[in-house]
């Protein structure tokens, strides 16, 4: 059952790598400058867009994180030892 999931989770991740990716094409040119448009309607909802498939992707990486790493917490001290 884990390995279906990790394996839909980078399915998922890497879908939403290529939206990110074509929106931020899309927007940008090479030299990282926002694209002149005479649409700014389209381009605003491109906007949102790409910040939207953004959050998606970081939500999807901590999810994977969260769940298939094992992350250590240090014991929590139960007595308080005086010297």
């Amino acid at each position: 059952m884990a390995n279906k999931l990790l394996k839909y989770l980078n399915n998922q991740i890497t879908i939403y790598e290529n939206h990110y990716g074509w929106l931020y094409t899309e927007l940008y040119d090479e030299n990282d400058n926002l694209r002149p448009t005479n649409n700014k309607i389209m381009q605003d909802d491109l906007l949102k867009w790409k910040y939207a498939a953004m959050e998606v992707l970081l939500v999807l990486r901590k999810i994977k994180r969260n769940r298939f790493k094992d992350i250590k917490r240090p014991a929590k001290k139960e007595y308080k030892v005086n010297w």
